[in-house]
């Protein structure tokens, strides 16, 4: 199989997505079989059996079933303050930066929102097995990557201002906001 036959990684996770919110046991037992089979170790090189045209069958299969109508049990990461963090992410172990937001206001009170920087942009991470590991990694320690945060880029680690004194470019966040978090 050539490497651009193999189902993309978007492609497998969004498979194990609808595995976990659809009624998969309406599914024939020949057709678990084959899942079972087909998904054991996806996102490895060495696990991936799926072509880019199997998983979008199965993904057009699986959007055909029921929703469970049960909500997927969400972490809510209680640890983990809003502001900017420095970890290195569980999938590639490269030193990334994240911002989280966590309203509470409105529709979206009480949910987290995580996104990664790229130079001065932000994007959503979306993918909630990546987005459960980037957060487990922050919960870690959530004070000292947010400080990680300070000291690599020089904006303080809480509310992405530009770090100017030297004590709180050492430190990773600006006086302000270190009595805010009581640091």
């Amino acid at each position: 199989m050539a490497t651009t036959d193999i189902a993309s990684e978007a492609q497998i996770n969004f498979i194990r997505g609808l595995c976990r919110e659809r009624e998969t046991e309406k599914l024939s037992d020949r057709q678990v079989a084959w899942l079972e089979a087909n998904l054991e170790g996806l996102g490895t090189a060495a696990g991936v059996r799926l072509t880019k045209g199997q998983a979008s069958r199965v993904i057009n299969t699986l959007k055909e079933l029921p929703h469970t109508g049960v909500r997927r049990p969400t972490h809510d990461w209680p640890k983990i303050p809003a502001g900017r963090f420095a970890v290195v992410d569980p999938t590639d172990s490269v030193l990334k930066f994240y911002k989280v937001d966590r309203p509470t206001e409105g529709r979206w009170a009480g949910r987290i929102f995580l996104s990664v920087q790229a130079s001065d942009e932000l994007h959503a991470v979306r993918d909630r097995v990546r987005r459960d590991g980037i957060l487990t990694e922050i919960e870690k320690d959530p004070k000292e990557a947010m400080l990680r945060y300070g000291r690599e880029i020089g904006s303080c680690g809480h509310c992405g201002r530009t770090l100017t004194n030297e004590e709180s470019r050492r430190y990773g966040i600006g006086p302000i906001c270190r009595a805010k978090m009581d640091w």
